[in-house]
């Protein structure tokens, strides 16, 4: 929402706070705020408009999910293996990996995961959104790829929400996003 020129940084880390406080999703929350209308959400999201708000943070990321899909893709479309669930309906097994995105609305991100994961290894894929400040304290913490590498990499590697982070945050690394 940032990269569309929606909402400000300030109005990002209101709503997350009034979601937390609330239990609502980030979308609607924003709604509750008036910085967004329902029908701008779903302007903007399309038909993802509906998507959960997943807070990651470096320290709970799982190992098991690091070396899912290669790290092209993660730079590429702003996509991030959360981790995995197991369901178990009607004795069937069904597994689900959660996938935070920078801009849920990407689908070709979505296509381009569910190809290069192991045929048969999961039997879904279920979206979050993530934020970008988030997102590169991962890739510092887990992968070793900080602000300059990616700055250096170019805006045709880069998925457009992070390379617009990249361009907007001024600070040292580490600064805004260490303690996300």
């Amino acid at each position: 929402l940032m990269e569309k020129g929606v909402l400000t940084q300030d109005q990002v880390e209101e709503v997350l706070v009034f979601s937390r406080r609330t239990g609502l999703r980030f979308g609607e929350a924003a709604i509750a705020l008036k910085f967004l209308t329902e029908r701008r959400l779903a302007e903007i999201f399309g038909s993802n408009f509906r998507v959960n708000f997943f807070h990651v943070h470096p320290a709970y990321l799982p190992e098991a999910t690091r070396n899912l899909f290669p790290s092209e893709t993660l730079l590429w479309g702003g996509a991030l293996p959360l981790g995995t669930k197991t369901e178990f309906r009607f004795f069937r097994r069904k597994k689900i990996l959660n996938l935070g995105l920078l801009n849920p609305s990407r689908v070709e991100v979505i296509q381009r995961v569910e190809r290069e994961l192991k045929t048969g290894e999961f039997d879904s894929v279920r979206v979050f959104l993530i934020l970008a400040n988030h997102f590169m304290a991962v890739l510092e913490a887990h992968y070793g790829i900080t602000m300059d590498q990616l700055r250096a990499r170019g805006p045709k590697e880069i998925c457009p929400t992070l390379w617009m982070f990249l361009d907007t945050d001024p600070s040292p690394e580490g600064d805004r996003h260490a303690g996300a």
